[in-house]
C-alpha cells in the first residue's frame, strides 16, 4: 500500500483455522532494526524466528508482519522513539499500522476487541508506542528485548503489557527494562508487590498485583538480545543466548487471550 507519500509493504497470514465468519483476533508482529540482509527481508525474518504462523495456525488468528524502512546505515526500522533506531522521526508508522487495520477490516470479520501487538527491539519500542498513543485500538502488547522509549507517554486506559527482556542483553540494558516495566505498572495502577506466575529452568515471570490492567516481567537469567524460545538467528548475529526454558509466543498468546479490550 502506498502511505503518507510512501510504498509500504506489509506481510498478511490467515491460517484455515481463522473462522471467516466470526471476527477473528489480530496480531502485530514488528520486527527488529535489521541489518540490512536484502530488500524487506526483516518481516519475514521475524516471522520465523518467532514461529508465530504456528501459533496463528493454531490457535485461529491473524498476523500482521509489517515491514520498517531503512535508515541512512541501511537498517530496517522503525520510527518508535528518539532512543531507538529510525533517523527520521517524522516518518508515520503509527499511521501506517493503523491504515493496515483499516484495510484488514475491509476484508476480513476483525474482533476489534483483541487486537494485540508485540515485536522485539526496535519492534518492541514500536509496542510500546502504539499503547502509548493508541491504546483505545490496542487491547494489550507484550515486547520483547524492548522498552518504553516513548515520550510522553500517557495512554487514554491502562493497557496490559507483558515485557520479556534478558539480563545479559547488550543491546537493551536489564536494568532500563526493568526500570520501564515499574513505571508502566505505576501508570496502570499497580501495587508495589509482585508474586511468581512462571518459573522453568533460567526463565521466572512476575506478575503486579492490585492493578487496573495487568502487568507481567519475565527475566531470562543470561538471555541475550532474543527471543524466547524461538529460531536463534539472533545468535549467529552475535545477540547472545536464546532460552528454550520460555516460549515468547506461547506466553504471549496466553496474555493476549485474557486480555480482551474492557
Amino acid at each position: 500500500m502506498t502511505h503518507d507519500g510512501v510504498e509500504r509493504l506489509w506481510r498478511l497470514y490467515v491460517p484455515e483455522s481463522v473462522d471467516r465468519a466470526s471476527p477473528a483476533p489480530v496480531v502485530f508482529n514488528f520486527h527488529g532494526a535489521t541489518p540490512p540482509l536484502g530488500t524487506n527481508t526483516a518481516s519475514l525474518l521475524q516471522a520465523e524466528l518467532t514461529l508465530m504462523k504456528d501459533k496463528a495456525a493454531a490457535e485461529g488468528f491473524i498476523v500482521v508482519h509489517p515491514q520498517g524502512l531503512s535508515n541512512a546505515n541501511g537498517r530496517q526500522t522503525w520510527n518508535a522513539a528518539e532512543a531507538c533506531c529510525s533517523d527520521d522521526l517524522t516518518r508515520d508508522d503509527e499511521g501506517f499500522v493503523l491504515a493496515i487495520l483499516a484495510a484488514l477490516r475491509d476484508e476480513f470479520l476483525i474482533d476489534d476487541r483483541r487486537i494485540y501487538a508485540t515485536g522485539i527491539s526496535n519492534g518492541g519500542f514500536m509496542s510500546f508506542a502504539l499503547a502509548c498513543h493508541h491504546a483505545d485500538v490496542f487491547a494489550a502488547i507484550a515486547p520483547v528485548a524492548a522498552l518504553n522509549g516513548t515520550t510522553p507517554c500517557d495512554p487514554s486506559r491502562p493497557v496490559p503489557a507483558l515485557v520479556i527482556n534478558g539480563t545479559d542483553d547488550e543491546l537493551v540494558n536489564y536494568d532500563l527494562a526493568a526500570a520501564t516495566v515499574a513505571v508502566w505498572a505505576s501508570l496502570n495502577g499497580c501495587d508495589a508487590t509482585t508474586s511468581s506466575s512462571f518459573q522453568n529452568g533460567d526463565s521466572a515471570c512476575d506478575a503486579w498485583s492490585g492493578c487496573d490492567a495487568a502487568v507481567e516481567f519475565c527475566t531470562v537469567t543470561g538471555g541475550g538480545h532474543t527471543w524466547p524460545g524461538g529460531i536463534d538467528v539472533f545468535e549467529v548475529f552475535g545477540y547472545g543466548y536464546t532460552t528454550m526454558d520460555l516460549s515468547a509466543t506461547d506466553a504471549m498468546w496466553d496474555f493476549f487471550l485474557a486480555h480482551p479490550l474492557p
